[in-house]
């Protein structure tokens, strides 16, 4: 005697209610929980069209939704891809330091273009190849809440990193030598992402950065030392030859910094 198929429990899922928890979503959220509960995708569409004329939900972008168009940008940017992570000058802003500009990059492997939201600029980057390869993206991420929904973000030790690996998203050396050296840091993870992204000339800007902290121990940056250039690099493109040459790092540093 063949054993009876157990039927498939569904999920209750009221439109109403996701849409009342969830400030800004994105349509493939919705859509999942609605077929997941046995409804048709035609009424999940019927169902956002409704509230959209009752005034209850405003269209973004295409396949983006919030309740109006005072959305937290930080929040909006989170949604623009399924696995976007606030990084670089957006995780920046997001720790709350007032140098950073009105840009906010976030990381992600999707294709994407950039969104102007509540005078910010929402601009993806993508996730560096070596990082993409790995689950956790190298890492060193947290989540944090804003208007009741998750958002991930780079740490601030990550962050300042990333920010030395991208120099064109990052702010004045004056500003990103203080955020190296600030008290609360965790020096050993700064350290411990910079070998795991690999990046040669990025270890030697975070050398410079680091090697006047008398806090840090000597062995510690031992480990930049091995990831530094093995030729001469500069600090970035645009210098051509107005630094000055650091030897230990073998990179020709902004006289800031020589």
């Amino acid at each position: 005697m063949p054993t009876p198929k157990r039927a498939t429990p569904q999920i209750a899922f009221k439109p109403a209610d996701f849409i009342a928890k969830n400030p800004v979503f994105r349509v493939d959220e919705f859509q999942r929980l609605h077929r997941a509960a046995g409804n048709e995708d035609a009424s999940a569409a019927s169902a956002i069209a409704y509230h959209v004329a009752q005034g209850g939900l405003v269209n973004l972008r295409r396949g983006l939704y919030a309740h109006d168009k005072k959305a937290n940008p930080f929040l909006v940017a989170s949604r623009l891809t399924r696995d976007a992570v606030i990084a670089y000058d957006g995780a920046l802003a997001f720790h709350g330091y007032k140098y950073a500009g009105p840009r906010i990059s976030f990381m992600t492997k999707e294709r994407c273009t950039p969104f102007d939201f509540g005078g910010k600029h929402l601009v993806p980057v993508r996730v560096p190849t070596d990082l993409a390869k790995l689950e956790d993206w190298g890492g060193f991420l947290r989540w944090e809440e804003l208007s009741g929904l998750p958002v991930t973000i780079t740490s601030l030790e990550r962050t300042v990193v990333d920010l030395l690996d991208r120099i064109d998203l990052a702010p004045p050396v004056a500003h990103l030598h203080e955020l190296a050296n600030l008290p609360r840091n965790d020096f050993e993870a700064m350290i411990s992402y910079a070998e795991r992204l690999g990046h040669p000339v990025t270890a030697a800007r975070l050398g410079v950065l680091l090697e006047q902290n008398v806090s840090i121990p000597h062995q510690t940056l031992w480990r930049l030392d091995r990831l530094a250039p093995r030729s001469p690099s500069s600090w970035d493109r645009t210098m051509k030859g107005k630094g000055v040459w650091h030897s230990r790092w073998k990179l020709v540093v902004p006289k800031t910094l020589g």
